[in-house]
């Protein structure tokens, strides 16, 4: 699971870093863990490191807060730091996830783009999920060891306008892996993230109990569940939706992506199933979707 998490964050922070320093001269990326790192804490740094040319002529803080007793920490953020820019400043903390909001703080991150990257034992406090909404904008992945019950909720209340909520699955342990953003941008490299990034043996994807809790096969051709989800909104919306209304509600529930979305409704179409309004046959964001 460490090595996936570390991907996945490098994955996110390389997509995040260029779009944060275009807004603002100065950017922030921290990390929590409640436990020892496990060797994530320097993976998911060097997504920076892909990327490094955009942060020449910025301010770009790196906080890692982690248990102390690890020795080997400080040396591998080292090592990654020396291969970055000298506008990037790494610092490591003592401690777990509760620390976020002073880490933030101490980094000066107030009013410039943030990127929290939570491994917590379970949901994080109120406080921490506030301060990680706090950035202008604010991206938060978090991964819970507790499982996905009560994540969407909670960053909503912290403030965070698209979620998405996935459980993930590995050596029988369920997860819950959460994405808060304001950015449709980061939300959809955040999907993409899901299944470009290597998986390690046995790891599956699973639905949030309030969506029934089903397996979320890998996304080829036209899946069977996203084709039931479309068929279910279309419903509940009285048998017509846009496609960006569809594509909306793909990019903040379940595992999908939007690119998934095109191809079940291309599907469905072709079937007879549902009907839509471009007599040209190019599907665009407003093109309507019917209920044949």
């Amino acid at each position: 699971m460490s090595e996936f998490l570390g991907r996945l964050a490098a994955r996110q922070l390389e997509a995040w870093a260029p779009t944060a320093l275009r807004r603002s001269r100065r950017a922030t990326f921290v990390q929590t863990y409640d436990g020892p790192d496990g060797g994530v804490a320097d993976m998911a740094l060097r997504g920076l490191t892909a990327v490094a040319h955009t942060v020449r002529g910025g301010q770009f803080s790196v906080v890692v807060v982690a248990p102390a007793g690890d020795p080997g920490l400080a040396a591998r953020l080292g090592a990654v730091e020396a291969e970055l820019p000298r506008e990037v400043a790494v610092h490591a903390l003592p401690g777990d996830a509760g620390l976020l909001p002073v880490a933030l703080k101490a980094a000066g991150a107030a009013g410039a783009p943030t990127f929290a990257f939570v491994v917590a034992a379970q949901e994080p406090p109120r406080a921490v999920l506030a301060a990680a909404a706090a950035g202008r904008p604010a991206d938060l992945l978090l991964c819970s060891a507790a499982g996905e019950p009560g994540l969407r909720g909670a960053l909503e209340s912290a403030g965070f306008t698209l979620v998405n909520v996935v459980e993930v699955l590995i050596g029988g342990h369920p997860y819950g892996l959460a994405f808060g953003t304001g950015s449709e941008r980061s939300l959809t490299a955040f999907k993409e993230a899901l299944w470009s990034v290597p998986h390690p043996e046995g790891l599956r994807y699973r639905e949030p109990a309030e969506r029934g809790g089903g397996p979320i096969d890998a996304p080829e051709g036209a899946p069977e569940v996203l084709r039931q989800e479309v068929l279910t909104q279309l419903g509940a919306a009285g048998g017509a939706l846009t496609v960006n209304d569809l594509r909306r509600h793909v990019l903040t529930h379940g595992g999908y992506r939007p690119a998934d979305l095109l191809a079940v409704v291309a599907d469905l179409h072709d079937a007879g199933v549902v009907t839509h309004d471009r007599d040209d046959g190019r599907i665009g964001g407003d093109t309507t979707i019917r209920i044949a």
